[in-house]
């Protein structure tokens, strides 16, 4: 039993090991470009479709740290009842670390 461990545990460092992570950050704004604090940026995943949120502070910035760098991402911010037009991250977008500044059309 304590082979099979070791194997697991092996085949987890191999597979953990080989995946490549990645940053996006950015600061969400209004059309005037206005950092927008309380904003909720949404990062999705389109393979899996999960959903990560932050909420942004007085200096409008968001970030997601340990995202694939395999998959590719919607980027979304809502503030106020409003979304903003989304963005994607594209797995073929090679930095590792991404800035992606959202806007929010407020005036609508």
């Amino acid at each position: 039993m304590r082979c099979i461990s070791l194997v697991a545990f092996a085949l987890w460092v191999f597979v953990a090991c080989g995946q490549q992570f990645r940053t996006v950050r950015g600061t969400v704004k209004d059309q005037q470009g206005h950092l927008l604090a309380g904003a909720v940026v949404q990062i999705e995943d389109r393979v899996t479709l999960q959903i990560r949120s932050y909420v942004t502070q007085d200096d409008g910035a968001y970030h997601f740290g340990d995202i694939s760098a395999d998959l590719t991402y919607h980027l979304q911010a809502k503030y106020a009842g409003v979304s903003g037009r989304a963005k994607i991250l594209s797995k073929f977008h090679s930095q590792t670390m991404a800035v992606i500044d959202l806007t929010i059309d407020l005036a609508k």
